[in-house]
């Protein structure tokens, strides 16, 4: 189920968390409205069912269900991609998200390695990182 929030970009697989970090953050824009059934399928499957499938850059930005996914294409980071580009958190907004580390950990037992953060955004009230887009290339 995809929760469907106040403010689009915040729609998520996940559950928008209520804690001091993500009403700051959300300031009522994560609040669900609604929720849709969507039909989803892992990247390795996709790739095993699409015969010329090819992927050399994942592109992730899945407000906080970004691990999931990861999980379900290990056999096409393994086999095809040579770099990964994802949002990632370093303070929790939805319930079940992702840290940065284990996102960082996971992408390095794939034969990545971090090469960059950008679009760094700061906290909103003590200014430290909050999220960010990061950058992995295939050692």
């Amino acid at each position: 189920m995809l929760n469907i929030n106040t403010f689009a970009p915040t729609n998520s697989f996940l559950a928008s968390r209520s804690n001091e970090d993500a009403r700051t953050y959300f300031d009522g824009r994560g609040d669900t409205i609604s929720s849709a059934a969507v039909q989803t399928v892992s990247l390795d499957e996709f790739a095993r069912r699409e015969k010329n499938f090819r992927c050399t850059l994942l592109k992730l930005d899945l407000q906080g269900y970004e691990l999931p996914a990861l999980h379900g294409a290990r056999e096409v980071l393994l086999q095809q991609v040579e770099a990964v580009i994802s949002e990632v958190r370093f303070k929790p907004l939805y319930h079940g998200d992702a840290h940065f580390e284990a996102i960082d950990s996971y992408l390095a037992g794939c034969g990545f390695s971090l090469r960059c953060l950008q679009e760094v955004t700061p906290h909103p009230k003590d200014n430290t990182v909050f999220e960010a887009n990061a950058l992995w290339v295939k050692r």
